[in-house]
């Protein structure tokens, strides 16, 4: 990879980042004014959708640089766990037939076989980061078990999964 590419893409991280911490106080991350959240309950939901957006943006932008540099594959990681954790707590705030939706569920086996893959081929295990990636991938697989009975997607998704922290946890 070139160093302008690189440029470019650390540019559009940047750009990614910006733009999400410049929303308005309302989906805006991090945000401690927690009114608005009173006055809609769907403000909580619109936040946490806002984190797997970016997340999802960031994760796509660096997937091709984790083989060539270590800083992609540290922003694209971390654009995972941050992806599985808003996922993670958006489906807290969504009642249980929502929690069926295929198109939030494809993006936790996403990032989850990625933070899998990542992990498999690191060659100083940071343990830290393993117990961490473990537990991210742990959640979706709790929680698409309840799905699996109505979705073929669901039972396809969680094999996934299965599978993918089967080996990371033999590595």
């Amino acid at each position: 990879m070139s160093v302008k590419k690189h440029g470019i893409i650390t540019q559009r991280d940047n750009d990614i980042v910006s733009l999400h911490e410049g929303l308005h106080p309302t989906p805006r991350p991090n945000n401690p004014d927690t009114t608005w959240d009173l006055l809609d309950p769907l403000v909580p939901k619109h936040c946490e959708h806002t984190k797997i957006l970016a997340s999802s943006v960031l994760l796509t932008l660096h997937k091709d640089q984790i083989v060539v540099l270590e800083t992609g594959q540290r922003a694209a990681s971390e654009a995972a766990f941050k992806w599985l954790d808003a996922q993670h707590e958006l489906f807290k705030l969504l009642p249980p037939n929502q929690q069926e939706l295929c198109g939030l569920s494809s993006h936790a086996i996403d990032a989850g076989k990625f933070l899998a893959y990542v992990m498999i081929g690191q060659k100083n295990v940071d343990f830290g980061q393993l117990s961490r990636a473990t537990v991210a991938i742990e959640k979706p697989i709790t929680r698409s078990k309840g799905t699996q009975e109505t979705t073929t997607f669901a039972q396809n998704g969680v094999l996934r999964l299965q599978v993918s922290l089967q080996r990371l946890q033999e590595s």
